[in-house]
């Protein structure tokens, strides 16, 4: 029985080393999702990093994902609870297209119009507002349809090269074909980032549904005019528990034509890491796949990480001819901290590089005088050859030049210190004592030559 026991407890120590590596193997960083989609691209909002990337600068056409922008370039020039009169531009919506159903002579507010755009990806929403913000933005009432779409691809235009676009390229509101159409993954994110950061926006993205009235739930406007109740459940399948639902999840847009596939630009939060995903050209379940592969793969293979704290030490130096009993070594230290989005890949490959100043550091030690907090370097982190973060590097003390006078204020101060100090009462009693057995010696001499001389006085 002792011998099982042994055996047992020897089988464990063995497999304990192979127990505690398993943790290691399992946060290995995990291999780039395969996508059915032609262009692609992955990146964090709030810093715009991109984490995956398949042919991200490649022209595609849009679809519906067009929207994105024309929300935005909407939010430019309407207020959301302007009441728009539907007139004749409802005619324009291109024939086959995915519709809101909104009616001629109906009055529906901005907002509403953007729940059209967004959650049910209404062409002929896209035209109304189109309409509105043309006559609003060029001061022409009575601009026709055609001249508006015109102008309002125009604001668009305006807009995505104001967000830093370069392959893009409009030409309507709704995303319906056209070949002069086009944009790229590495634009849509640009676009879909500057539509996260507005609240309005991002709450209808969000929305899964929407009951009420046109004009409004509890609006006490005029409905004496035509209006319709609507009652709209998002197109997005990320938003709605099934096949293709993503709990984190948070919008945004789909997209979908003969000549442009089936196109998503997703966006999803988890613990506060917020991504946003482009898809062009995969299926209409590979869209949502692909989709989910992406932010999956970023999440669970980036995070936010420290990669500097302030006041770190950097290194520990020799000071160069420090002053007589002061401190021979002195730390540098970090004056920031440096916190980024990165993979445990990326921070293993991080490289640190640390330069001084010449007149700071010579031959790897610093040289007096220096004062506590001084600059006397930098540090840079580079990825790729990439300058991720540079900052600077300070003197952890002071330090002062050694001197003549620097020397003779350490022995003097150092005399005064030690001669009365509890240490040197020995030497002290010694010294006592010496100079008592001194006077005893020149007395007894001085009586002595006194006796003598007495004597000798005595005889004459």
């Amino acid at each position: 029985m002792k011998k099982t026991l042994r055996k047992r407890i020897l089988v464990l120590a063995l497999m304990l080393p192979v127990l505690l590596s398993l943790p290691r193997v399992a946060v290995l960083a995990a291999a780039a999702p395969s996508l059915v989609a032609t262009s692609a691209l992955l990146a964090e909002e709030d810093t715009g990093k991109t984490l995956y990337a398949l042919n991200p600068d490649a022209r595609m056409y849009p679809a519906s994902m067009t929207k994105i922008v024309t929300a935005l370039v909407v939010m430019d020039y309407l207020k959301l609870d302007d009441i728009v009169t539907i007139g004749d531009e409802i005619d324009a919506t291109p024939a086959g297209s995915s519709l809101a159903r909104h009616q001629k002579g109906e009055r529906i507010t901005v907002m509403n119009l953007l729940r059209g755009l967004i959650m049910r990806s209404g062409n002929d929403s896209g035209c109304i507002l189109a309409m509105d913000a043309a006559k609003k933005a060029s001061g022409n009432g009575d601009i026709s349809y055609p001249q508006a779409e015109k102008y309002f691809s125009g604001l668009m235009n305006d807009k995505a090269k104001a967000l830093g676009a370069t392959g893009t390229n409009f030409t309507n509101p709704h995303g319906f074909h056209d070949p002069n159409h086009y944009t790229t993954a590495s634009d849509m994110f640009l676009f879909s980032r500057e539509f996260m950061k507005n609240p309005i926006l991002a709450g209808i993205a969000r929305e899964t549904e929407y009951k009420g009235n046109s004009l409004g739930t509890g609006t006490a406007a005029d409905y004496t005019f035509l209006t319709q109740d609507y009652d709209w459940v998002t197109i997005n399948e990320l938003l709605i528990p099934g096949a293709n639902y993503y709990q984190f999840a948070t919008g945004l847009k789909t997209g979908s034509t003969d000549e442009a596939g089936d196109c998503l630009t997703s966006s999803a939060e988890k613990g506060g890491i917020r991504l946003i995903s482009v898809v062009f050209h995969s299926t209409v379940d590979g869209r949502y796949a692909d989709s989910i592969a992406l932010l999956n793969y970023g999440f669970d293979n980036f995070r936010n990480e420290t990669v500097q704290t302030s006041g770190e030490v950097v290194d520990t130096l020799e000071i160069d001819n420090p002053m007589l009993g002061a401190a021979t070594e002195m730390d540098t230290l970090t004056n920031s901290g440096f916190t980024g989005f990165y993979s445990r890949d990326e921070l293993a490959a991080m490289v640190r590089k640390v330069e001084y100043g010449k007149n700071a550091v010579k031959d790897g030690k610093i040289v007096p005088p220096v004062e506590k907090g001084d600059v006397i370097g930098t540090v840079t982190y580079t990825l790729n050859g990439k300058a991720e973060f540079t900052g600077d590097v300070i003197a952890g003390d002071s330090a002062g030049a050694r001197s003549l006078n620097t020397d003779v204020t350490y022995y003097k101060d150092r005399f005064i210190s030690n001669i009365f100090s509890l240490s040197a009462l020995p030497y002290w009693i010694c010294a006592v004592l010496a100079v008592i057995i001194v006077i005893i010696l020149l007395s007894s001499r001085r009586r002595k030559r006194d006796r003598s001389y007495y004597r000798l006085n005595r005889r004459y």
